[in-house]
């Protein structure tokens, strides 16, 4: 609580600075996605915000966030803007947990929700409640109401601008404290949860047994507390960017990031006149090898094909290198200092800390 005092202090100090960022005025500009660039709904607006403003945030973020440590408002299902948390230790707990289910010989039903609008749909009222219920002062919940309230933004696409409206039900996308007034809005999910819940941000994951019947009302009381839409069954699901199917074979995935590397790879190759390993090297390490790292951790190949489709892609990666061309891929490896993706992945795998709480026992 001292945390939180300082921080009300601070408010009643610079009272005459909150005034001026409460009248703040932000444009919003729509971030495209995925999908058809025609379809408005594939676009996020993020709002930008004076440099004033943002700085004022960034000040106060600290003293919010450790006022949220304090009193558990995030729980542990919540890997998305936390500290020390990201999305391999969401998928691999995850997955340890459904596979410990699937070891023993248990039907398990994931369920996948976006709620990719609450960022867009945030009542402040609920919001508001919500810290008052945690424990936030009169003084920090009543900044935070007329940060809220006192936004006024418009839509900016290709030098057009809408009117200005004011702001009545959105967390404020591009600001500081947005991504931590959603954690408090979505920090009560865990209550009254019977199946096995992860979150990373506003993608959120259900799991639960399913060949009994008690499995099946949990999940389904579950579903209808959070979201009422129609679930649709599908033979594999995207979770955070890598692709899962009912067999937890990660096959596919493997096909999935060797083409996205591959595809990366031939920009390289069509864009740059250069073959130096000077120039060819840092793109490959910066463009491509990440499609090839993210996560593999989890979803690293187990069958020799799936390994050998990775190999090739930096095979023809060092191939380009102007000078290397009639060395063998050994070779080359060595003149450049590399490893193989499989000796990247052995390193990975041993440096991957083991969460807190352990993993499942087999």
């Amino acid at each position: 609580m001292k945390s939180l005092s300082r921080f009300s202090l601070y408010l009643k100090s610079h009272l005459s600075l909150v005034k001026i960022l409460l009248t703040g005025k932000g444009e919003t500009t729509p971030i495209f996605q995925k999908g058809k660039k025609e379809d408005p709904g594939n676009y996020r607006p993020v709002s930008l915000t004076s440099c004033l403003a943002r700085s004022w945030s960034r000040s106060s973020w600290n003293l919010c966030y450790r006022h949220m440590e304090n009193k558990e408002v995030i729980g542990d299902s919540q890997y998305g803007f936390t500290k020390g948390k990201s999305r391999l230790p969401n998928l691999v707990t995850f997955h340890d947990d459904v596979t410990a289910l699937v070891d023993k010989e248990r039907a398990t039903g994931v369920i996948y929700l976006d709620l990719c609008k609450v960022f867009d749909t945030m009542p402040h009222d609920i919001l508001v409640s919500k810290l008052e219920r945690h424990g936030f002062d009169g003084w920090t919940t009543q900044w935070i109401r007329n940060w809220l309230d006192g936004h006024t933004q418009r839509v900016a696409v290709n030098g057009s601008m809408s009117k200005w409206k004011p702001v009545t039900s959105d967390d404020p996308q591009g600001s500081v404290l947005g991504p931590v007034l959603f954690n408090i809005f979505v920090g009560d999910m865990d209550s009254g949860t019977e199946c096995t819940l992860s979150k990373f941000a506003d993608d959120t994951k259900l799991c639960s047994v399913v060949n009994t019947l008690e499995g099946r009302d949990a999940i389904q009381m579950d579903l209808d507390r959070l979201d009422r839409e129609w679930i649709e069954s599908s033979p594999e699901e995207k979770d955070l960017e890598m692709l899962v199917d009912k067999k937890l074979n990660m096959s596919q995935q493997c096909v999935l990031a060797a083409q996205k590397a591959n595809r990366i790879l031939g920009c390289i190759k069509r864009s740059m006149s250069s073959r130096s390993r000077e120039v060819i090297l840092p793109l490959c390490s910066a463009l491509m090898r990440p499609h090839l790292k993210y996560c593999v951790q989890l979803w690293g190949p187990q069958h020799r094909k799936d390994m050998d489709l990775l190999e090739l892609v930096q095979k023809r990666a060092t191939k380009m290198i102007r000078g290397l061309e009639h060395l063998s891929y050994e070779d080359r490896l060595r003149e450049l200092g590399l490893f193989s993706p499989e000796k990247r992945r052995l390193w990975g795998d041993s440096s991957l800390p083991v969460p807190k709480e352990g993993l499942q026992e087999r």
